[in-house]
């Protein structure tokens, strides 16, 4: 693959996993993501298997053609959150040893 195909997949995966961004519980069809992307139905469901594979995007399990983001995103997210939280903690933890008076 071409440097350029491959930016090209990259931004076509990149739109799914933001167009299902909120879509967790009812999840959407891939015709819906199809059209939210702005690619062919065939186009989405390749992206859609190859994004599986990674974990990133999951079948719904009790609706036919409909998809979610994989738990693997979620993760990614909570642990993103849980580093934040954490440099607030030392930050917080620094400003209160640098503000007391003397």
């Amino acid at each position: 693959m071409s440097a350029a195909t491959d930016q090209l997949q990259t931004r076509r995966a990149l739109r799914i996993i933001l167009v299902l961004a909120g879509h967790e519980v009812r999840g959407l069809r891939t015709g819906e993501i199809a059209v939210a992307v702005k690619e062919s139905p065939s186009t989405t469901t390749r992206m859609l298997a190859a994004m599986v594979e990674e974990g990133v995007v999951e079948e719904m399990p009790d609706k036919k053609d409909g998809w979610r983001l994989g738990p693997k995103l979620v993760q990614i997210g909570l642990a993103h959150q849980s580093g934040l939280a954490k440099l607030k903690r030392q930050i917080d933890e620094t400003e209160q040893r640098f503000s007391r008076a003397p």
